[in-house]
């Protein structure tokens, strides 16, 4: 998907992140989307320290389903992403 796609469908709607390997998370309402190589960052302020990343092939599921759970194993552990629109 192009930036400009991503915007257009993501600008204005609340998403949450957990990662349970570090047990980080965030919510926010994506006011700015950035490119970031294979990834766009989504912000709630354009200067922002704070963001959510996510991979660009990886966002029209998200859009699609309204959620998006990547599971990697690490030395028998099972490490999730999670992504939500809410």
């Amino acid at each position: 998907m192009k930036i400009a796609e991503i915007r257009t469908l993501l600008v204005g709607k609340r998403i949450s992140y957990y990662d349970s390997f570090s047990g980080t998370g965030a919510c926010l309402v994506v006011n700015h989307v950035q490119n970031a190589g294979s990834s766009v960052r989504l912000v709630e302020a354009k200067d922002s320290r704070r963001g959510i990343y996510i991979r660009k092939d990886e966002v029209k599921t998200l859009i699609s389903e309204k959620e998006l759970v990547k599971t990697t194993t690490l030395e028998g552990c099972t490490l999730k992403e999670t992504w939500k629109l809410i």
